[in-house]
């Protein structure tokens, strides 16, 4: 069983390490929030949503190393399984894929 990621590990691994700056940017969230993050304040549930969908990840997970959502009511609205069970690469095009690389891109060239 994996262990439950708190939210500064969160933001620690999510894609491509990008710094607290990219990472308020791309969830068009202030630096602030992201800094006092950093030392230990719990975000929003929305300003987690936000992280994760910016960094393409499923906000389940954003949530639940947030603490929004406990171990056994992520374990219910999965049924059991990864969140990389239910959501791959293969389910989406590539055109969006593509897209998704050439944001990423801008926004390593914006830095």
């Amino acid at each position: 069983m994996e262990t439950k990621l708190t939210w500064l590990e969160y933001l620690n691994r999510l894609p491509g390490s990008p710094p607290d700056k990219l990472i308020a940017d791309v969830a068009d969230i202030a630096p602030s929030t992201v800094s006092r993050w950093r030392k230990g304040q719990d975000p929003r549930p929305a300003h987690a949503v936000a992280v994760a969908r910016a960094h393409g990840l499923h906000p389940f997970g954003a949530l639940s190393a947030a603490g929004y959502l406990s171990d056994d009511e992520m374990a219910q609205l999965l049924d059991g399984k990864p969140i990389a069970e239910l959501v791959s690469l293969d389910d989406f095009s590539t055109a969006t894929l593509a897209n998704e690389v050439a944001r990423r891109v801008r926004n390593l060239e914006g830095e």
